[in-house]
């Protein structure tokens, strides 16, 4: 394996502790359609743009697909009142580590740019090196797009890349890249998260990971 030289964050699940929130806002806004979901059922599909969540979820639940922009609305006015903005711990040490070792620190979400350049999200944000959103991109996780659209503008190869992730859609994205990949067990069982190259509990341990694997290049 080669010298890392740019670590690729996924935001929410990885670096944001934004997923149980974006969960509550979801089920929020679904409950005023009749509609419910479980939480490893949004786990599952997270990653994708809400328009793909939400026409998935009604497309399961038997649900009319035109409630998709109503519900969309309803999730972001949700959150938007009831979410914490909080981060892992260890967001800090790794963005450090990173730039203590001359390692490009990037984040690559299926968010919106709107909701990652948030106030009170600009603390971890604007020490990126480099942000890659929905709005960036064609295709979204899983395919590859993201995660290579990346590489590109930062000017690397895959073998010098590592991906941080906690979704079974990122980690497809990043198999399909063929960029090494760490996941983060943080929202879903570590069963769901077998095809990354290691499977470890939170940040921290992420952080570890990515020392030894540097260490012993």
């Amino acid at each position: 394996m080669s010298k890392i030289k740019a670590i690729l964050c996924d935001f929410d699940g990885v670096l944001s502790e934004s997923c149980e929130d974006t969960f509550l806002s979801w089920q929020f806004a679904l409950s005023q359609f009749d509609i419910s979901i479980s939480k490893e059922e949004y786990f599952l599909e997270e990653g994708k743009s809400s328009e793909e969540i939400a026409l998935s979820i009604l497309s399961a639940t038997n649900s009319d697909s035109k409630l998709a922009p109503q519900i969309i609305e309803i999730k972001n006015a949700h959150y938007q009142e009831h979410g914490e903005y909080r981060f892992y711990p260890g967001t800090e040490e790794l963005i450090s580590w990173a730039k203590i070792s001359d390692i490009k620190f990037c984040i690559v979400s299926g968010g919106s740019k709107q909701r990652l350049e948030h106030p009170k999200n600009q603390p971890i944000t604007s020490q990126a090196d480099l942000i890659i959103t929905a709005a960036d991109v064609t295709l979204k996780k899983p395919h590859p797009e993201p995660y290579l659209s990346a590489i590109k503008k930062l000017g690397l190869k895959r073998e010098e890349c590592v991906i941080l992730e906690n979704a079974p859609l990122g980690i497809q994205s990043a198999c399909a890249a063929e960029i090494r990949c760490i996941a983060i067990a943080s929202t879903l069982s570590s069963k769901y998260l077998l095809k990354a190259q290691k499977v470890v509990n939170n940040l921290l341990e992420a952080i570890e990971e990515l020392k030894k694997w540097q260490t012993n290049q």
